[in-house]
């Protein structure tokens, strides 16, 4: 089991590495702690319309605790959204 201490410092990591995948496309990265796992939301913003886009992925707590990097999945489903929420501002100019 984690070190409760260090969960905090676990957290910011993972925020951190998300967010930092998001800004190389000027999105915006949320997590939620969930019963079921942690909530993944990317949003972006056409710089044209002004309108907003989002996408929410769930990592479930297994794959976080089958993963060989706790990050990885997160960052997998950051990357994801960035690329669906990319779409979605592609099809609207």
């Amino acid at each position: 089991m984690a070190d409760p201490a260090g969960i905090p410092e676990l957290l910011r990591r993972l925020a951190l590495d998300a967010a930092e995948i998001g800004a190389d496309r000027n999105m915006d990265v949320g997590l939620a702690l969930t019963v079921l796992g942690i909530d993944v939301t990317v949003t972006g913003v056409s710089p044209r319309t002004g309108q907003s886009y989002s996408d929410l992925r769930r990592v479930k707590w297994s794959e976080l605790e089958s993963a060989e990097e706790l990050s990885a999945p997160i960052c997998e489903a950051v990357q994801a959204g960035v690329e669906t929420v990319t779409e979605r501002l592609k099809s609207r100019r």
